[in-house]
């Protein structure tokens, strides 16, 4: 299951020994309340910059203003919608 915390470094290094992967390249998919947070927090893990790195891609800096305050709108909904898949 998921984390209700980031990885610590103990962690990170048993997932990276056991996966085969390198230990910069575990990152943290902690339990979240708002599932539109996630893209926020792979940035702070660098999630992209390991993608473009391994592409050879230059870094880049996301303009994250605008989804920070998207998120900020949806923590106000006050109606849901249910969603069914057939």
């Amino acid at each position: 299951g998921r984390s209700s915390t980031y990885l610590d470094d103990v962690r990170r290094e048993k997932i990276a020994l056991f996966c085969n992967v390198n230990e910069e390249d575990v990152i943290s998919d902690p339990e979240i309340e708002n599932i539109y947070k996630l893209p926020l927090i792979f940035e702070r893990e660098g999630f992209g910059d390991k993608i473009l790195s391994r592409f050879g891609m230059s870094q880049v800096r996301p303009q994250d203003k605008e989804w920070t305050e998207f998120i900020e709108k949806v923590k106000t909904l006050e109606r849901s919608v249910k969603i069914g898949i057939v």
